[in-house]
């Protein structure tokens, strides 16, 4: 597990301290969402974002002067208190006032045990408040989702704000549909629906706090659930890296992570959810060396083949003749 705040010195923390949980399943729009927080935050938010796999790619999208504790390679509901807890005091540490902490959950994890974790800290005497959780659902991925994934549905359940996201990729038929079978599996959250993560920035910190029964008893995991993490030290062939990803298994359901292309130094964050692709430049510093950096989510994954594969996208260079 690692973990790191960007900076840190001494400091103090007297008020209570409002804590906001962003939730959802893979691909669901939780970093973007997170994004456009923190552009109308105005400052003194941190963030802890916690990656299933063990390679980085949500933390290294949050803008760099925003106090950021990174936790990979699991689940936050499986990583252990000591793990949050350490996460939480190294920003409260920070030689800045911070006035809230957002946590952005794996796309697989249950919200239920960090909730547990910061009730018991409160009833213990720790300034930590549960501001909200907020659960963002991919319309388009709405029902596979909740068939092949019991911890899209814990989250919902959880959450007193559901976001249905991406309704652009939807009809409005769809969209109703969604929110009144949302409204049948939490009556008491409230529902928004927007296509690029974009809500109201008080939606994460209101006035009113989140009152729901907290539990401590279930933790819903997807076990079948496993992460490859590939790279490759020089550039791919566009051709050949498009090829590739159309042969790959349908068992996975989620593909994030950083490319650079022969012929170019720009870096690509290339994304992909089942079958749906995106593909946009991001500034260079993002990936420092090699050609790539993937991370593919989803179940019976073999990783030896899968690397294999993705070797062949290397771009081939020939030497001129001598």
């Amino acid at each position: 597990m690692s973990q790191g705040a960007r900076s840190s010195t001494a400091g103090a923390q007297d008020e209570d301290l409002p804590v906001a949980i962003i939730t959802g399943f893979l691909g669901a729009g939780k970093t973007t969402l997170l994004n456009r927080f923190l552009q109308s935050s105005g400052g003194q938010i941190a963030v802890i974002v916690n990656e299933f796999g063990e390679l980085g790619v949500d933390g290294r999208l949050i803008p760099a002067d925003v106090p950021l504790v990174e936790l990979a390679n699991g689940c936050i509901c499986c990583v252990g208190t000591q793990d949050i807890r350490r996460a939480i005091a190294a920003l409260v540490a920070l030689d800045r006032p911070i006035k809230g902490i957002v946590i952005e959950t794996s796309g697989l994890a249950d919200p239920e045990p960090v909730l547990a974790f910061l009730d018991a800290s409160r009833r213990a005497g720790a300034p930590l408040l549960i501001a909200s959780v907020v659960c963002l659902i991919d319309a388009d991925q709405f029902n596979e989702n909740l068939q092949n994934a019991q911890v899209a549905y814990q989250q919902i359940v959880t959450s007193d704000l559901l976001v249905i996201n991406k309704c652009d990729l939807v009809t409005p038929a769809v969209a109703d549909g969604i929110e009144r079978a949302l409204a049948m599996l939490n009556p008491a959250a409230a529902c928004i629906r927007t296509t690029e993560a974009e809500i109201p920035p008080e939606a994460f910190f209101p006035a009113q706090p989140y009152r729901r029964p907290i539990s401590g008893q279930s933790h819903v995991h997807d076990t079948g659930f496993r992460s490859v993490t590939l790279k490759a030290g020089a550039a791919l062939c566009t051709n050949r890296f498009n090829g590739w990803l159309d042969r790959l298994p349908r068992g996975i359901c989620r593909i994030k992570g950083f490319v650079r292309f022969s012929g170019s130094d720009a870096v690509t964050l290339v994304q992909a959810v089942g079958r749906r692709r995106s593909a946009r430049m991001v500034e260079a510093a993002l990936l420092p060396a090699g050609g790539a950096e993937l991370v593919l989510i989803g179940r019976d994954l073999d990783a030896a083949a899968l690397q294999a594969g993705f070797e062949q996208c290397v771009a081939v260079t020939y030497a001129a003749a001598g």
